[in-house]
């Protein structure tokens, strides 16, 4: 499970949404702290992973080769194709809807 989450509504369904002995990767961290139930953490067997620094690079370095190369479709999370004249706008519509259960994302053109 890979979490850009960045409220407690959104992690409760990625938390309930993880199978016995799951990867959880979280994407930077939340502004606030997020309650966690630690005995549930320890029975279900999780792992968490932080991805950051050279880890995002890494991510995002595979991603677009994976886009490019056709081997995986971004369209079905995309809610916006914005051309770059109107990346500020973007960027405040993502901002708006953080939080928001399948919020989608603003695609930027360059």
């Amino acid at each position: 499970m890979l979490a850009l989450c960045k409220t407690e509504a959104g992690f409760k369904p990625v938390f309930d949404s993880l199978c016995k002995g799951g990867d959880f990767r979280l994407v930077g961290a939340p502004p606030e702290a997020i309650p966690l139930d630690f005995s549930w953490w320890l029975l279900k067997c999780l792992r968490m992973i932080n991805i950051h620094g050279r880890r995002i690079w890494d991510t995002w370095q595979k991603s677009t080769e994976l886009i490019y190369s056709g081997a995986a479709d971004p369209t079905a999370v995309q809610s916006h194709v914005l051309p770059l004249s109107e990346a500020t706008e973007g960027f405040e519509l993502n901002a708006r809807r953080s939080g928001q259960a399948a919020a989608g994302a603003s695609r930027i053109r360059i």
